[in-house]
C-alpha cells in the first residue's frame, strides 16, 4: 500500500486506498474492462458521483482501459476526499468481478465470463 501524508482540514493522513498507488503527486488506478462499453459504463458512473460531490477525477479511456487520478488541485496534494472518492470509484465496480495486480490479464471464469480485471 502506497503511503502520502498529506493534509485536508488540519487532519493529517497517511493510508491511501488499497489498490492505488501515488502517481506524481495523485491517486492513480488502472482498470480493464471486458469489453469497451462497459468502460463507459463505468466512466459514466464515476463522473456522476464525481458531479455529485463537486470533486472531479483526471480520466482517461484507452479502449477497454480507464485510467482514474484523484488530487485536489487547488491543495496541489492529495487530500481525504479524494481517497474517499477513490474508494467510491471501486465499490461503484460490479462485486466480486475484481482482479488486481500489475501483471493482471483479462480472466475466464469457468462458467465463461470475463471478469474485469484492475491494473494497480
Amino acid at each position: 500500500m502506497a503511503v502520502c501524508a498529506t493534509v485536508h482540514t488540519g487532519v493529517v493522513t497517511q493510508e491511501n486506498p488499497a489498490g492505488w498507488e501515488v502517481v506524481d503527486g495523485a491517486l492513480e488506478r488502472t482498470f480493464e474492462f471486458p469489453s469497451f462499453p462497459e468502460a463507459i459504463e463505468f466512466v459514466n458512473r464515476v463522473a456522476a458521483a464525481a458531479e455529485e460531490a463537486n470533486h472531479h477525477p483526471d480520466i482517461e479511456i484507452h479502449y477497454r482501459q480507464v485510467k482514474l487520478r484523484w488530487w485536489t488541485h487547488s491543495a496541489q496534494a492529495i487530500t481525504d476526499r479524494d481517497r474517499e472518492l477513490a474508494e467510491r470509484s471501486v465499490d461503484d465496480l460490479p462485486a466480486g468481478r475484481v482482479l488486481l495486480g500489475h501483471d493482471a490479464s483479462m480472466h475466464r471464469r469457468a462458467d465463461g465470463q470475463t471478469d474485469l480485471v484492475a491494473l494497480s
